[in-house]
């Protein structure tokens, strides 16, 4: 069976040539496709759903919400979506495993979401499996997908739907958008934090930069704390009340804002190993990594505030698998190169789990 090419002459992963190939190659092709993502997916939802209780600060917190549904109605304050999707899972009489296997699942579901929005957005025109091969892969190695995972995991499910849904904004794909959005809220309340800052997708890229070096610079001088305590005292009083029992390091981080301020110098010095016809989406696709940063440097000076950057934070996997995949270096899109990675990053990833690692 043939290496399918782009038609720069890349490699891909195998499939038959569909002008050629019989019913039988064809139903081959799809087989080897579909294969390596799928045993990657169900692998790392069964590690998911296999961890011990206490990987992860909040797992024993959701066994017991679990273990609560079964024996009558619960008042809690989890969201909607989250609420229906355990409560059906309870109806049907899965145990933990299962319960915590089918959310791992439905996050596989809303990371292909913002993959696929992600490539619709970049203007790619091939190499889709390399992309999600690639992103799956870095994802699997980032400790922060590891807390959207097994901790912060409605979060981590909204995340990914906030991902999409910024980005089909900026498509102009407003059904998608809309859709998106409210799935994400459904998961998590706080995914309607991300709307005042949309404005950003209409900037021009060289002026982002300045955006963010203006709220970088505001929020280590404790400027835009001050503004939100004199014009909102209610948001803030709730941001500094949320887990105030918690051992946090609350107040102005800087390790999160320089970090957070430097992964996007680093994405936008890295636009220029991308293929020429793909750099002007690249760069369109980076004002999203903006929007999901700008609302931690107004509010994220209370306990757990890392919570605000963590779509931000995901969607870095995803710009490490788009220039991974559509890098100038044709060896990183080899099929043997690809599986073997994604291998050896669910086995990472195992590892994170088993030890509770997580950013």
């Amino acid at each position: 069976m043939p290496v399918r090419t782009s038609p720069e002459g890349d490699a891909q992963l195998p499939m038959s040539t569909p002008a050629r190939a019989t019913v039988s190659e064809r139903v081959v092709g799809s087989i080897l496709r579909w294969a390596p993502l799928t045993v990657s997916t169900i692998l790392t939802a069964w590690i998911i759903g296999a961890r011990p209780p206490e990987a992860g600060t909040d797992t024993q917190m959701y066994a017991r919400f679990y273990e609560m549904l079964g024996r009558g109605p619960v008042e809690t304050r989890l969201e909607p979506g989250f609420v229906i999707v355990s409560s059906l899972a309870r109806s049907v009489g899965l145990p933990l495993f299962g319960y915590q296997f089918l959310l791992a699942m439905i996050l596989a579901c809303a990371v292909l979401v913002a993959v696929w929005s992600f490539w619709r957005s970049i203007g790619a025109k091939g190499g889709w499996w390399n992309f999600v091969h690639c992103s799956a892969a870095f994802l699997l190695l980032s400790p922060v997908f590891s807390n959207a995972s097994i901790n912060a995991i409605r979060q981590g499910l909204a995340s990914f739907l906030i991902i999409g849904g910024i980005l089909a904004v900026q498509r102009k794909a407003w059904i998608t958008a809309i859709a998106l959005s409210l799935l994400a809220t459904a998961f998590h309340f706080s995914s309607a934090i991300f709307l005042p800052f949309l404005f950003v997708l209409g900037v021009r890229p060289r002026w982002q930069a300045l955006i963010l070096a203006l709220h970088v610079g505001a929020y280590l001088s404790g400027v835009t704390r001050s503004l939100v305590r004199a014009m909102f005292p209610s948001a803030y009083r709730f941001v500094m009340d949320y887990n105030s029992y918690a051992d946090y390091e609350a107040g102005i981080r800087w390790d999160f804002a320089l970090f957070t301020f430097g992964v996007y110098l680093l994405l936008l010095w890295s636009a220029q190993f991308c293929r020429s016809d793909l750099r002007p989406g690249y760069l369109n696709c980076l004002s999203v990594y903006l929007v999901m940063s700008l609302p931690f440097f107004w509010v994220g000076w209370g306990n757990f505030s890392n919570r605000y950057l963590l779509p931000a934070w995901l969607a870095v996997s995803l710009f490490a698998g788009f220039l991974t995949a559509y890098s100038r270096i044709k060896q990183f899109r080899e099929p043997a190169v690809l599986l073997a990675s994604v291998a050896i990053s669910v086995a990472v990833f195992a590892h994170y789990v088993a030890n509770g690692i997580v950013a």
